[in-house]
C-alpha cells in the first residue's frame, strides 16, 4: 500500500467513506510499517581491524562508530565513496602533543551508503582501536 497525498477538504464538502478510509486508514496503515521498518535495524560489533578495505553489500545505509586511542602525534582517518580504494575523509582522531606519554581516545562515526567501500587506517603512531560497531539502517 502506498501513501496517498493528504486530500484538502473544502467547506460544506460530504465525504465518503471511501475517501476517510484512503486518508486516515491508508495512510496509519502506511507509516506504521515505515516505523516497524526503522525498528527492525541490524546491529553488529565486527572485528575489524585498521588498514583493510571493506564494502557494505547490504541494501541498508551503514552507520559506522568506530573508537580509536592515539599516542603522540598518533592519528587514524576514515575514508569512504564508491569506488575501491576509498579515497574521501569523512572523519579522524589525532593527538598531537610534545608529551610521549599523552594519550587520546575519540569515536569517528559515518555513513556508509549500500555497496560503498570504507577503511579506517592508522597513519603515524601507534593507534590503538577499540571498538567497531555498526548498524544497519533503512
Amino acid at each position: 500500500m502506498a501513501w496517498t497525498a493528504p486530500a484538502t477538504w473544502s467547506t460544506g464538502q460530504i465525504v465518503t467513506a471511501a475517501e476517510l478510509n484512503e486518508q486516515v486508514r491508508d495512510n496509519e496503515i502506511y507509516l506504521k510499517a515505515e516505523a516497524d521498518k526503522a525498528i527492525a535495524q541490524t546491529f553488529t560489533s565486527t572485528a575489524k581491524v585498521f588498514n583493510t578495505i571493506y564494502q557494505n553489500t547490504t541494501s541498508q545505509i551503514r552507520f559506522v562508530g568506530v573508537v580509536v586511542e592515539c599516542d603522540n602525534q598518533g592519528y587514524a582517518t576514515f575514508r569512504t565513496n564508491s569506488a575501491s580504494p576509498p579515497t574521501t575523509l569523512v572523519g579522524a582522531v589525532m593527538l598531537t602533543t610534545v608529551t610521549s606519554t599523552d594519550r587520546i581516545r575519540g569515536t569517528i562515526t559515518a555513513i556508509v551508503f549500500p555497496d560503498w567501500y570504507y577503511t579506517v587506517s592508522s597513519a603515524g603512531g601507534t593507534p590503538t582501536l577499540n571498538l567497531w560497531n555498526e548498524w544497519g539502517l533503512l
